[in-house]
């Protein structure tokens, strides 16, 4: 595993739906994001393999979150709390009492490609 430092930037808005699924998560199901020409499959947890058809470009993809500070080291699918579903995305909430991340997942309809896009709150500097 790669540890990366997350630094503030501007971040993606993501609007407001009201067509909208919201739940616990319930471990070991499954969840996907699919277009015409790409797919994000994988458990609720936190654990996704991405597929750009013909091709699988990512297995076994997770995360996992370092608080150096207070050498605090957890995986992301211990934190794995509430899940979103929306006809153009489906958000993970994983949280924590120093921070809360929303891990968006994006196919487009009709692209071949897939968008793993993390919205970061914390109190401390994570890794």
């Amino acid at each position: 595993m790669v540890p990366v430092s997350l630094s503030y930037s501007k971040k993606f808005p993501i609007l407001k739906n009201e067509i909208q699924l919201e739940r616990q998560i319930v471990p070991q199901t499954f969840c996907e994001n699919v277009g015409q020409k790409a797919a994000i499959l994988g458990f609720e947890q936190g654990v996704f393999e991405a597929w750009v058809y013909p091709f699988k470009i990512v297995s076994d993809l997770q995360f996992a979150v370092s608080i150096p500070q207070i050498n605090f080291f957890i995986e992301g699918q211990d934190l794995a709390q509430r899940i979103i579903v929306r006809p153009e995305m489906t958000t993970l909430v994983f949280s924590h009492d120093l921070f809360t991340i929303h891990w968006h997942l994006l196919t487009p309809v009709n692209e071949p490609g897939c968008i793993f896009l993390f919205d970061v709150d914390t109190y401390a500097p994570l890794e």
